[in-house]
């Protein structure tokens, strides 16, 4: 049994990247076209990690390749900040069929395993989207020696601290992660049907073991590991109904209500035995893209310097 709550192979990979893509090009305008909230422009790194690569966006961005012409601008600007960094994908599975930049390299890892990097060897560390699925306890044969008087290690931290030690000192940890259990409209319920599709979701993830809202989560992690001098963490209540008065956080919820409208449909097989149904699913596209709704679901950054 994978110790990954999500797989995708029954996605078609075109799809997929399209959608990673899409939802990584709405998150670096909300950045205003930066990487991460980190202060990365004073660094000369030269290893970079990227953890959960899934399309490559982040860390093709980081290197060389421009997505589209109209976000040339952003990759040129991540390519002469990093001239000369080496960049390593990690992820599950193969990265999908692009063109890649010649300063990075792919690696298979599955992190919930021991990392196949030196210690202390990387400036930057980036995961987005990821602590999410993996299994929310180690089993114990699993954990490293100096942890196995740990009971029940959480297995997100327990990937944190491990990862952690292959960051250099005075280097950035970068973790970006949601909270969907503030998934609101105007504070309140988001609608029957969402609230339903969500609750399916959640007890799905959470009986296998993983936390879907672990953003919320993150600083208090981070600062329990005891192993930064620095932990920042920040939270916007994502838009979904263009209803901000601030520009980058309406474009950031265009790009996450459409990845929510591809993914609706993806999740009839996964949830059917959790009462959900093809009429309860073509509601929840309804109550989303509903113009009277004034819906919001919130997404955590945190940058942390090491030690």
């Amino acid at each position: 049994m994978s110790n990954y709550t999500i797989q995708n192979d029954d996605i078609a990979p075109e799809q997929e990247v399209e959608r990673l893509d899409d939802l990584h090009v709405s998150i670096t305008g909300y950045l205003d076209g930066r990487l991460s909230f980190a202060p990365l422009e004073s660094l000369s790194p030269s290893l970079i990690l990227e953890l959960g690569s899934g399309s490559g966006a982040w860390y093709v961005r980081m290197t060389f390749l421009a997505i589209d012409d109209n976000n040339l601008s952003r990759a040129i600007q991540a390519a002469k900040q990093f001239p000369n960094a080496r960049v390593t994908a990690a992820d599950m599975t193969e990265l999908p069929a692009r063109v890649l930049p010649p300063n990075m390299a792919f690696k298979k890892v599955d992190l919930t395993q021991t990392l196949p990097f030196d210690r202390e060897s990387f400036d930057i560390i980036h995961a987005r989207l990821t602590m999410m699925h993996v299994r929310e306890f180690l089993p114990a044969q699993t954990l490293e020696p100096e942890v196995l008087t740990m009971y029940k290690l959480p297995q997100a931290m327990d990937i944190l601290r491990r990862v952690t030690q292959c960051l250099k000192s005075g280097g950035w940890l970068i973790v970006e992660e949601p909270d969907d259990d503030c998934f609101w409209n105007n504070g309140g319920p988001p609608g029957r049907n969402i609230e339903k599709l969500l609750g399916a979701w959640h007890r799905s993830m959470r009986e296998r073991g993983a936390e879907p809202c672990i953003g919320r989560l993150l600083e208090d992690d981070l600062r329990a590991l005891g192993m930064f001098t620095e932990i920042h963490s920040h939270y916007v209540d994502i838009p979904l109904s263009n209803q901000s008065s601030v520009t980058s956080e309406n474009q950031l919820g265009a790009g996450w209500q459409r990845t929510m409208r591809r993914v609706i449909p993806m999740l009839k097989q996964s949830l059917s035995s959790y009462g959900i149904t093809d009429a309860i699913l073509e509601a929840a596209q309804s109550e989303l893209d509903d113009p009277e709704k004034s819906l919001t679901t919130r997404m955590y950054f945190t940058w942390s310097k090491k030690s």
